[in-house]
């Protein structure tokens, strides 16, 4: 299934098919518009070995693409990513910092505001201090991060944002440094694809490049990533967010169990920087879902064509035995 249609929606499902197409996979793109029948209509009609779930929002609420992951589990069809329950877990902050905590996988520190009138103590947290609905994606959003260093502060921002949205909010504490993804493939073993770094260029624009850092932080992330996609039941295909500071310590901010992979995305990046390029990490998230469903994929491939044909000029006379020559011995 695909996004509603957009122009970024429609790019975004045709580079995946291609890169899909690019594999030998037969694709059908299909394009919900909102339609929750249509998932159905197109499972019957086109009866898939893998799904591809696309959505990343229906009628503008964004929490409703993992609805569309659990229709496709209640028809039997695969899909490629985290199960529904893991994927509207990940999106609620609040509870991916508990399971990260409980795992022991270093994050920022926190606090959870589930009453506005029962603020809890931020005495063992260290300022600066940012406060969000546990939806948003703090650290991507550019000029929502608002930096708290006094208890009055944090206070006068919380109840602002009380009046605007829903519980729960989440205090955390702000990891300033160098923003690194890294994207993950496979189930029972884990491919960490290259660690790319989000930063600005010259023009202020920013870019995702190749991480240049020292070989042993580099191994603490990726062992890190594999230790957040663990905890929280990820599987196939996964991207995780760090912050690295200039000590070298790296923590954990975000889980994306269903990477987006419009252009200028983490996962389509990634795959643009890796050897095997885009076409080449989505086809070995799509193997992860073979592999782990047991799936029987027959890739059909086009026979070859014939040989051109050659003409063989018929034998010189001289060389064609007759019939009686042959019989004479048995005479």
């Amino acid at each position: 299934p695909a996004p509603p249609k957009t122009p970024a929606a429609l790019s975004t499902a045709e580079a995946v098919s291609q890169a899909l197409l690019d594999y030998e996979h037969r694709v059908w793109s299909v394009n919900l518009e909102d339609d929750i029948d249509r998932v159905g209509h197109a499972l019957v009609v086109h009866r898939p070995d893998v799904v591809v779930n696309l959505v990343e929002q229906m009628w503008g609420d964004t929490t409703q693409p993992s609805g569309v992951t659990r229709l496709v589990d209640l028809y039997g069809y695969p899909c490629v990513g985290a199960d529904a329950l893991t994927q509207a877990t990940c999106q609620e902050r609040a509870r991916t910092r508990l399971m990260l905590a409980d795992a022991g996988v270093p994050g920022p520190g926190f606090a959870i505001v589930r009453d506005i009138n029962a603020i809890p103590s931020t005495d063992e947290l260290r300022a600066p201090l940012i406060v969000s609905q546990a939806f948003d994606d703090t650290y991507e959003l550019e000029g929502k991060t608002h930096a708290l260093h006094s208890r009055d502060e944090l206070v006068a921002h919380t109840t602002e944002l009380a009046a605007e949205y829903d519980m729960p909010l989440l205090i955390e504490e702000f990891r300033d440094g160098r923003h690194i993804h890294a994207v993950l493939t496979g189930n029972r073993v884990l491919e960490v694809q290259p660690l790319v770094e989000r930063r600005k260029d010259d023009n202020g624009q920013e870019e995702l490049v190749v991480a240049q850092l020292d070989l042993d932080v580099a191994g603490r992330i990726r062992d890190l990533a594999r230790r957040a996609f663990r905890a929280m039941s990820l599987r196939d295909f996964g991207v995780i967010d760090f912050a690295v500071t200039d000590a070298g310590e790296a923590f954990v901010i975000d889980v994306r169990p269903a990477p987006e992979l419009g252009a200028g995305m983490v996962a389509r990046e990634v795959g643009n920087l890796s050897e095997v390029g885009f076409d080449g990490v989505l086809d070995k998230a799509v193997q992860a879902v073979v592999q782990r469903a047991k799936i029987s994929l027959v890739i059909e491939r086009p026979s070859p064509p014939p040989p051109p044909a050659t003409e063989v000029p018929p034998p010189t006379p001289e060389a064609q035995p007759t019939a009686s020559a042959e019989a004479a011995p048995d005479a």
